[in-house]
This record gives structure tokens, C-alpha cells and sequence, in this order.
């Protein structure tokens, strides 16, 4: 009667797992299709998945890639200034002061002002979005500064503002919120002025109308990057674990195979590449059974094929 009762709910129970097994694997095939999307129309952009971005670029080979590739199609060596007039020394005196000119461009003093095209398309890839803002030295001269995403004050709360961005009653941008240092800086409390919208240039490429903030490239193929780069570590992981070789000596000799008899009594002895050792008649040699040392070639397959390197190419918004 007991084993007949325990039978009968081992069966019930195992009924219940498999039930709320196959919710689980229900949920995960189609709940994406169920979950909203965010109204990036409405809505600051996510700090999550601009960090997750980053992080990407910095330990991804293929995100790295992929961001550098934007960058050489879009900027290149450098969009440049060719005046078309047909006096041959007003245009040596336009090249001369542009050439000047860009060589001064940086407000910060770091790069030129083909670095700057360069370093703004990284930004607008990885990021979803940059600001340059225009400013003047001492002597009046123009000078560029880029502005990450987070300098955009997205705390203030008007009815005119939508995430640090201000717009008059037809729907044009009139001023960003910036804010007057780093928010990261611990050291500072956060303080954010109005700059309006003529003296600062937001750069990135909308997905749908009336989008206010960009959106990282690297989000529609985020996890699977991630994934991929999982798989390439655990693997070497496992490569690592299949190369320790132990063998095992079993003799009734006292010094077996040669080998050397530590402090604490014990034996040991080594084997070389290409050695041949005779054993004495009773001894007997076995080694371990480590792991597959072969590297699998899934990750390189995986990305070798045209389909997935293209749905990767792609979804990051470039192509091979």
C-alpha cells in the first residue's frame, strides 16, 4: 500500500516539473514577443545598455571590430574642405586657414579635427547618439567639444522637456540641458545649465519619428555577442583543464621508471615529448582521461558562416 501511495506521488510530482518545465520553455520561445518595447520617442536613453555597449567594445573582438569598421565607412580619413573657386590664390588662402584651422578644432587640445569626425561616429555607434557643442577661445576662434550621452541632463521635469531636451510648441529643439561637469564626478553635485539648440549639434540616426534620444547600434545583437563570448571562455577554460596530463605508475619496484623520491616518500617521474620507456617486467603505466583537448570549432563556425556573420554585421548596422 506504501510503495503504492509513494509511487503514485513520485509520478504526480515528476507530472508537475514537466508541466511548469514546459511553461518555463513556452515562456522563453515566445514571452519576448509579449514584452513592451520601449517608447525611445519618450524615454532618456538606458543607462543599462549603454554600460553593457561599452563593455562590449572593450572585450569584444567582434564588437570592436564592428564599431572600427563604422567609423572607417562612415568617416574614413576624414570628411575635408575643397573650395571650388576659380581663383587659384583665394583657394591656397581658404586651404591654408582651414588647414589651420583644423588643427586647433579640439577645445580640449587632444585631437584635430579629423580625430574629432573619427571619435564622434564611435561614439554615435556605441552610444547611440553624441552632442558637439560650439564654443570660442580666447581670440574668438570656433572650437568643437564632444559630449557623451550622459552630459544630457535627463532630471529635469518640464512639460517642455523630454529627456534634457527642450522643444517649442511645434516640436522643435530649442536647447539641451548640459550639465557643467562629469555626473560621474563624486566630488561635485550635479548642476546642468540650458545651452540653446544653435550652439550645440546632436548627432545620431533616428530608428522611428519624433525619436528625441539615440539608441546603441550593438543592442539588437547584444546578448548574442555575449553569449558568444561566454562560449569562447568556457572553452578555453575546458582547453586548459584537458591539458593536465597526470599518469600513474603502478610497481613493485623501488625506484620506478627512474624516478626521484621526495621528502615526503612519495616518487615521482616525468615523461618527454617523444620519449620511449622501457618498463621493468611488473610495472605498468596509466594516465588520466582528461577532457576532450580538441578545440571545438562551434564559435568559429558559428561566425564563419555568411548568415550569422551577416545577421551580426547587420544588426550592428555595417556590413562586410
Amino acid at each position: 500500500m506504501l510503495n503504492w501511495i509513494f509511487k503514485n506521488r513520485s509520478a504526480e510530482r515528476r507530472d508537475v516539473v514537466r508541466s511548469a518545465a514546459d511553461l518555463v520553455r513556452d515562456r522563453r520561445n515566445i514571452g519576448m514577443w509579449n514584452e513592451r518595447v520601449p517608447d525611445y520617442s519618450r524615454t532618456a536613453p538606458n543607462a543599462m545598455i549603454q554600460n553593457r555597449a561599452r563593455y562590449l567594445v572593450a572585450n569584444s573582438a567582434v564588437a570592436a571590430r564592428a564599431a572600427q569598421a563604422f567609423v572607417d565607412n562612415v568617416v574614413g580619413p576624414g570628411i575635408t574642405l575643397l573650395p571650388k573657386v576659380s581663383s587659384q590664390n583665394l583657394k591656397a588662402v581658404l586651404l591654408d586657414t582651414w588647414n589651420a584651422w583644423t588643427d586647433v578644432a579640439d577645445v580640449d587640445g587632444l585631437l584635430n579635427f579629423y580625430g574629432l569626425q573619427a571619435l564622434a561616429a564611435r561614439m554615435m555607434f556605441i552610444d547611440g547618439e553624441v552632442f558637439v557643442r560650439f564654443t570660442t577661445d580666447a581670440a574668438g576662434s570656433l572650437r568643437l567639444q564632444l559630449l557623451p550621452a550622459e552630459f544630457i541632463d535627463t532630471t529635469i521635469t518640464r512639460d517642455n522637456v523630454i529627456a534634457g531636451v527642450e522643444f517649442d510648441p511645434v516640436g522643435r529643439r530649442t536647447a539641451f540641458c548640459i550639465c557643467e561637469w562629469h555626473p560621474g564626478n563624486l566630488l561635485r553635485l550635479p548642476q546642468s545649465n540650458r545651452v540653446p539648440s544653435t550652439e550645440v549639434l546632436q548627432i545620431f540616426r533616428p530608428a522611428i519619428p519624433g525619436q528625441v534620444r539615440g539608441v546603441s547600434a550593438l543592442l539588437p545583437i547584444m546578448q548574442k555577442l555575449n553569449d558568444l563570448d561566454q562560449f569562447d571562455r568556457a572553452t578555453l577554460v575546458k582547453q586548459k583543464t584537458g591539458a593536465l596530463l597526470t599518469g600513474f605508475i603502478t610497481t613493485p619496484n623501488e625506484n620506478p621508471l627512474g624516478a626521484a623520491k621526495a621528502d615526503d616518500g612519495t616518487w615521482t617521474a616525468s615523461l618527454e615529448p617523444g620519449t620511449i620507456q622501457r618498463l621493468s617486467p611488473g610495472e605498468s603505466l596509466e594516465l588520466s582521461d582528461p577532457l576532450d583537448r580538441q578545440r571545438p570549432r562551434f564559435a568559429l563556425q558559428h561566425l564563419e558562416r555568411r548568415p550569422v556573420r551577416h545577421q551580426l554585421l547587420f544588426g550592428a548596422g555595417w556590413a562586410d
